[in-house]
């Protein structure tokens, strides 16, 4: 879920949430787990390039941080990017940026 900061900014607020079936992932009895992550979402190029900035995520997630620290042990490394090359095609591209 997206949702627009007020004005022209182009800034959204995001929240993602998935489940899936720790019997999976540890060996025990089939359980559902849930897990979730919210935060700003900037778009620098509209449906091309993104960058999530999470500032809440569920304990799981945190968990996963903490088990391996050498990969996540700042918070830049916790930030994600989304690219669509599928949409770069650079005739396109040119009209959408603003300067």
């Amino acid at each position: 879920m997206k949702v627009p900061f007020p004005g022209k900014l182009p800034l959204y607020f995001f929240a993602d949430a998935g489940a899936f079936d720790k019997a999976k992932v540890n060996s025990l009895k089939s359980e559902t787990d849930y897990m979730f992550d919210a935060g700003v979402e900037i778009r620098i190029l509209p449906k091309v390039l993104s960058i999530y900035l999470p500032f809440f995520y569920s304990q799981n997630i945190k968990d996963v941080y903490e088990d391996f620290p050498d990969r996540y042990d700042t918070y830049l490394k916790k930030i994600r990017f989304e690219l669509n090359l599928s949409k770069l095609n650079p005739f396109t591209l040119r009209d959408q940026i603003r300067f």
